[in-house]
């Protein structure tokens, strides 16, 4: 019983999840605390708009980050051969990730940028929103890096880098914004301005941290000579990033159709507050206690089946490659 205890303990499925669970009870509990000193802030109806930034922020990590990073994980963990040919396939992928990744960042970051404006007007039914999205769009580049070797280290079963890396940001974004707002004394549109910017910062810290960590992950491990039978590098680099490609794609389309309707959740409600009869300040502060203060708390237990979904998926992947049955042997 003791020797089957330990192996499950030892599992790195298990360890895995464990760690990006406490990492997200961290953040979480941080982000709370963090919400509370917004409101006081921002107001409830700055807060309403601040949220109101998230929607466009989720739909385009959807679409530059969140397939390809699954993609990655997926590629790595299904990756069985010889170690020295495993470490070139690995960081192939990760780069083929990433130059697609960082391409749609960019992209996205020129257009939302560029038409901030009407996005905010037409899409998310609050002029205000402008500025904010001008500023957040900044962190799409960062974001879609950190997110890229998030996924290389998901594919290798190690979860201490990106529970490392939310705690990180996490840590960064709050500390800038609070001691900025203490500085500046800053209050409604100014405060708000510099949560935004905050994004920027913590997600500017979690790609320099992760950044940091693959180089020591791949530097150090570098083979001297380079055994025979790999496939050449063009055949398979080119093959790779065509499969990376379309999975990434279904991936994508998948995430992205929940992640809109999830977008359009958030961007309703305070139309129909509106509709309801509130003012337009009352339907923002109601949609900033709902969507910045209550839903967090609600939904802070989701914190373990999502820690378990994200390092089941390299698990099983790895166990079909290796044609086992359980992706809890030899893990």
């Amino acid at each position: 019983m003791k020797l089957i205890q330990n192996k499950f303990i030892q599992n790195k499925l298990v360890q895995g999840t464990f760690l990006l669970t406490i990492a997200g009870f961290i953040t979480r509990i941080i982000g709370f605390i963090y919400r509370i000193f917004l409101s006081d802030v921002l107001g409830a109806k700055l807060l309403g708009v601040y949220q109101l930034v998230f929607p466009v922020y989720g739909l385009c990590f959807t679409i530059y980050a969140a397939g390809i990073q699954t993609a990655i994980s997926q590629l790595i963990a299904s990756s069985v051969d010889r170690p020295d040919c495993k470490r070139k396939r690995d960081l192939s992928i990760l780069k083929c990730g990433m130059a697609a990744s960082v391409t749609l960042a960019l992209l996205l970051t020129v257009i939302l940028y560029r038409y901030a404006g009407p996005v905010s007007r037409f899409l998310l039914l609050e002029p205000a929103c402008a500025p904010y999205i001008k500023i957040m769009c900044i962190l799409f580049l960062p974001c879609g890096i950190t997110s890229c070797i998030n996924g290389y280290f998901y594919g290798k079963n190690d979860a201490k880098v990106p529970a490392m890396t939310q705690i990180i940001e996490q840590l960064a974004r709050v500390t800038s914004v609070v001691v900025l707002c203490l500085l500046l004394s800053a209050s409604s549109e100014a405060g708000c301005r510099l949560a935004v910017l905050g994004l920027v910062i913590g997600e500017s810290c979690s790609c320099l941290y992760n950044c940091f960590r693959l180089w020591g992950d791949i530097h150090p491990k570098q083979p001297s000579f380079t055994q025979g039978g790999c496939p050449s590098p063009n055949n398979a680099n080119a093959k790779l990033f065509r499969t990376l490609l379309f999975l990434a794609f279904t991936l994508t389309i998948t995430k992205l159709i929940l992640s809109t309707l999830h977008s359009a959740e958030s961007v309703f409600i305070p139309a129909a507050l509106k509709d309801f009869g509130c003012t337009e300040q009352e339907a923002l502060s109601i949609y900033g206690v709902l969507s910045g203060i209550a839903m967090p708390f609600i939904l802070f237990p989701s914190t373990v089946t999502n820690s378990f979904a994200v390092m089941l998926l390299p698990a099983i992947a790895h166990a079909e490659a290796k044609k086992e049955k359980t992706p809890f042997k030899n893990m």
